[in-house]
């Protein structure tokens, strides 16, 4: 993720996750038989002929992005959570933090880190790809770091360097120039000298100095449920 940058817009990280759940489920009918993708959509199977969806070609039957609706998709609904809460500084989903964080995993696994040369031949394939062939499919990585960092400070845990460049909107190399200010502008480092880790309470002390930094706003709570 290139720090200090304008964060990817929402139609950006919509458009990498249709393309990427696309590719699972072309990937999806090579491995389990011609319709398997529309089949996990919803969708009516087409009449395929013979082996031809092992191919990419791409006949009228096959799946496009037109047949992605993200919002009707609970994992679609989740990155959507994710983008307010990580880029709009919005926590909307009102479940507890723990629960919203064992959720991650899923798009960690399954979107982000989820790889074979199946499926990086089909998110590489402009033919079947759209719009989203012109993805650097960078979106959701960075998304995910993001999401991570803040969750990391609101659930009242260390964060490293990287995550308080993500926070405060800054590079990574002025964060570590901070390690070796004076007086209050100096961040402190937990362990070692080398540690790049900070412990909760200096980084908010830390990043309250810092313009760049937005602290979350919670709506739509039910109970207590963040640490902070």
């Amino acid at each position: 993720m290139e720090i200090g940058k304008k964060n990817h817009t929402r139609e950006q990280v919509r458009l990498e996750l249709a393309g990427r759940i696309l590719a699972d489920l072309l990937r999806l009918n090579t491995v389990l038989g011609s319709g398997a993708g529309h089949r996990a959509l919803g969708l009516s199977t087409p009449a395929i002929p013979g082996r031809v969806a092992l191919t990419l070609d791409t006949p009228d039957w096959t799946l496009s992005l037109d047949d992605i609706d993200i919002d009707q998709l609970s994992i679609g609904q989740l990155v959507m959570a994710m983008y307010d809460y990580a880029y709009e500084q919005r926590y909307l989903a009102g479940q507890p933090l723990y629960e919203f964080k064992a959720d991650l995993e899923h798009v960690e696994d399954f979107v982000i880190f989820l790889s074979s040369e199946l499926l990086a031949l089909f998110m590489g394939d402009r033919v079947h790809m759209g719009d989203a062939g012109n993805a650097n499919w960078q979106a959701l990585p960075d998304l995910y770091e993001a999401t991570w960092a803040r969750l990391s400070l609101d659930m009242g845990e260390g964060l490293s360097l990287k995550d308080l460049a993500i926070l405060a909107d800054m590079n990574e190399r002025s964060v570590r120039n901070a390690l070796s200010a004076s007086g209050e502008a100096q961040l402190r480092t937990t362990g070692s000298s080398d540690s790049e880790w900070v412990d909760n309470d200096e980084a908010r002390r830390w990043l309250a100095m810092r313009r760049g930094f937005i602290p979350s706003r919670f709506e739509k709570i039910s109970g207590l449920f963040f640490f902070y």
